[in-house]
């Protein structure tokens, strides 16, 4: 659904923070490890621990890179669509 926004799981971030924040701004959201839903989606959110390795492993685990790299690096971009990265959490 293209006026929604896809919180991208794969097994880590505080998903569930940013969907209640999305609510109450009235934004229609989903959080999904689902290629085709994140790829449906108008605008994708991608949570962040700080540890970029740990994050790409994760990523992998879930054949997601590469449905990531074409949404964001092709079709996004190409549309003016928006890729966001939310970073949760203290680093050190």
């Amino acid at each position: 659904m293209q006026n929604q926004i896809a919180i991208v799981d794969y097994g880590i971030g505080n998903l569930n923070s940013i969907r209640k924040k999305l609510t109450r701004l009235k934004i229609n959201s989903i959080i999904s490890s689902d290629p085709k839903e994140i790829q449906n989606s108008g605008k994708i959110i991608l949570t962040g621990i700080g540890h970029f390795q740990k994050a790409m492993e994760h990523l992998k685990e879930l054949n997601l890179t590469t449905t990531l790299n074409e949404e964001v690096l092709i079709k996004k971009n190409n549309t003016g669509n928006m890729f966001r990265n939310a970073v949760n959490g203290k680093e050190k």
